[in-house]
């Protein structure tokens, strides 16, 4: 019986030694990336061989710092496995330079079919590849330090004349046609002169604001849209094309535009965060929003780019319904745009808590949605204008259930009162505080406000369709039919004031807001 013991552990310690430690695992994958490595750079793939090399050294060196293997024994694998990776860093070199060195003589080539075809548009195109490739071989091998038997690079300076000569033709054609006014020509001088994107900002808003004679967006957008046409490679005029669509409100002539320039600026989180805002309200194109957004998300070395992210994808997601989506969305938003302490950043705060707000209180949860708007209050110093949002949500709150709730409502009227006091001569606060005194049975607060209102604004025709209801409540039909019928006089569409009518007189509507 003893020997079978003596037999049976001898066996299981041999099973035992078999049995890799989690470090001697590790070490054999790190050999087997030296293997792989050694198979690209015999391959000629030098570059992948360095790849792979470094994330054996990077594994290799984890595992001595942590103390998986032996490091005096494994420190002479460390050193062949650089010596190796630096070997290969000539050889990757002439590589890259050989492999670029064909795409740049064939974007020379392409240069020449568009001039063939005189086509400035595929001209613009093949020259500013060209000159990236050039940059990239002047980076590989600067002027002086190429290898005598690798070929020499010519530069572009034919091509650009070529370029400059077929451009200024047929800008001349298009101008002839474009017919500009003074005011225009001066203004289409700035735009292509311009060295910084600040001009285009300001010409649209000059124009927005029709600030120059004969400068509109409508103009400035047509052209924008010859521009693209003549230089699709220069940001700037894609920037005024999509804005300007934009600022029209032409929201799928701006998606349109955006997309176009993405085959340009393809790493551009501009482009890729405009294109996502304009997409429509479909699934498939939410879909493609969103695909945008978490690769501005995904790219962006600001924070602020990805709270802007964030809050489009909330923004998105509050539209689909989405309501819990919508809240995380628009919390990191906020986190992330309070971190960074800019001016943009602040605003950018406000919102997404604003959206925040909105989320919570369509999945029901009124004091979260408080406490949200609550916090941009506070962040924008009591600005009056976050303090209305704040107290619409607050009379939303309110005004949700078959009773109004009163200590909400006073709430709400209390927040409006501070902004009047800020804003005397805000037009919506009063009739906000009318309608609320109105509905917890202060009739006699509500016919005050809603005079005080009349008196300032006359033609507010809520405010005479509140002093309607007051009036009706107070049991004096006539004359509150002859406040609906005034409200009606400035707006024939006052909801309010017609469904009161409509029951005055028998005639029951069904409510369109239920």
């Amino acid at each position: 019986m003893s020997a079978r013991i003596l037999l049976f552990c001898m066996a299981a310690l041999s099973a035992f030694a078999r049995v890799e430690t989690p470090g001697q695992q590790a070490l054999s994958n790190v050999n087997e990336t030296v293997a792989l490595a050694d198979q690209q750079v015999n391959a000629g793939n030098y570059a992948d061989g360095i790849v792979l090399y470094d994330q054996a050294l990077d594994a290799l060196t984890s595992l001595m710092k942590g103390g998986y293997v032996d490091p005096e024994q494994q420190r002479p694998l460390l050193v062949t496995i650089r010596n190796k990776r630096d070997a290969q860093v000539p050889m990757a070199r002439r590589a890259d330079f050989k492999n670029l060195y064909k795409a740049y003589q064939a974007a020379r080539v392409s240069f020449v079919t568009a001039m063939n075809a005189t086509s400035v548009f595929n001209m613009n195109i093949a020259l500013t590849h060209a000159d990236r490739l050039l940059d990239t071989l002047l980076g590989i091998y600067p002027r002086g330090e190429r290898p005598v038997d690798l070929p020499s690079v010519q530069d572009t300076y034919d091509l650009h004349t070529v370029y400059a000569q077929a451009l200024q033709a047929e800008r001349a054609a298009w101008q002839q046609q474009l017919a500009p006014t003074g005011p225009q020509r001066d203004v289409l001088s700035d735009l292509l002169s311009a060295t910084s994107l600040a001009v285009h900002i300001r010409m649209l808003d000059r124009a927005e604001q029709s600030a120059i004679p004969d400068v509109t967006l409508q103009w400035l957008h047509k052209v924008y849209a010859g521009l693209v046409q003549q230089e699709p490679c220069t940001f700037a005029f894609w920037y005024g094309l999509g804005n300007s669509a934009q600022l029209l409100g032409w929201t799928n002539v701006a998606n349109s535009a955006w997309h176009d320039a993405l085959e340009f600026f393809p790493d551009s989180l501009y482009v890729h965060y405009h294109l996502a805002r304009t997409c429509g309200a479909s699934s498939n194109e939410s879909a493609r929003a969103i695909v945008h957004l978490r690769w501005v998300i995904a790219n962006a070395q600001n924070p602020l780019w990805r709270a802007k992210g964030y809050h489009q994808l909330a923004e998105r997601s509050l539209r689909m319904g989405n309501y819990p989506s919508a809240e995380q969305q628009a919390r990191l938003a906020a986190e992330i745009a309070e971190d960074g302490g800019s001016a943009e950043g602040g605003a950018l705060y406000i919102e997404a808590r604003r959206t925040q707000a909105e989320a919570l209180f369509e999945q029901g949860n009124d004091q979260g949605a408080i406490d949200a708007l609550s916090g941009a209050v506070a962040s924008s110093g009591g600005n009056p204008a976050t303090k209305i949002h704040l107290a619409a949500l607050i009379e939303r709150i309110a005004s949700t259930g078959p009773e109004v709730d009163a200590p909400r409502a006073e709430e709400a009227v209390r927040l409006y009162d501070e902004i009047q006091r800020a804003e005397p001569s805000n037009a919506v606060v009063r009739v906000r505080k009318a309608y609320l005194c109105w509905a917890m049975g202060n009739t006699v607060r509500a016919q005050r406000e809603a005079l005080e209102q009349i008196r300032l604004y006359p033609r507010t025709a809520s405010a005479m369709a509140i002093l309607g209801h007051a009036y009706l409540k107070n049991g004096d039909t006539n004359t509150a039919c002859v406040f609906y019928r005034k409200a009606l006089d400035i707006d024939p569409l006052n909801e309010s004031a017609t469904r009161a009518l409509n029951r005055i007189e028998g005639i029951e509507v069904p409510n369109l807001l239920e």
